[in-house]
């Protein structure tokens, strides 16, 4: 398994993960609008979050030396697996039918030992990921929370679902301070 499926993954995860932000992130500032008065709107850029957060930077980081060994053991699992099946191409015609027997049966149960390893690897670093963002995540809303209240939003949304925003209205860079202050 090559380490740019383990890191397709992770982004896909982190993603994954910022778009169930995105839809939450109404909610955490639902409770402060008042009942009139002019609409004050906010808006909050994720990937711009992400990109800039040393927290988000050191989690992802965490994650991947988390799982460096198991994704080093498959690789080497793989590695021998192609070894094994070069190794049944160029002498099938020379081998006996006990030894050629004996090979395939170990390719085959290295094939699936390893799609199981790479299903185990799959699951548990999707939800190791999403343990971690849900508590990045969980920061961020306080932090998004606190700006609304203190500067008087009714409505914070995330650029993703804005087709068009003023960059006055961008309150990324104050959630990011606020955020590299806590860690």
């Amino acid at each position: 398994m090559k380490r740019t499926k383990i890191t397709q993954t992770l982004a896909g995860l982190t993603l994954a993960a910022a778009m169930t932000f995105a839809a939450g992130i109404n909610q955490a500032v639902a409770d402060t609008a008042p009942a009139t008065g002019p609409v004050k709107i906010g808006v909050i850029d994720i990937g711009q979050l992400l990109a800039g957060s040393p927290k988000a930077k050191a989690i992802s980081d965490q994650l991947k030396k988390e799982f460096q060994t198991r994704e080093a053991n498959m690789i080497a699992a793989d590695k021998s697996l192609k070894e094994k099946e070069t190794k049944l191409d160029r002498n099938k015609a020379v081998m006996g039918e006990v030894e050629r027997s004996k090979l395939e049966k170990e390719i085959y149960s290295a094939k699936r030992d390893l799609a199981r390893m790479q299903g185990e690897f799959r699951e548990d670093t999707a939800i190791r990921q999403r343990e971690e963002t849900e508590k990045f995540f969980k920061d961020v809303r306080v932090i998004i929370k606190d700006i609304a209240k203190t500067q008087k939003y009714n409505l914070i949304i995330s650029a993703e679902a804005a087709p068009y925003w003023d960059d006055k209205v961008n309150i990324t860079e104050q959630v990011l301070k606020q955020l590299n202050q806590k860690s």
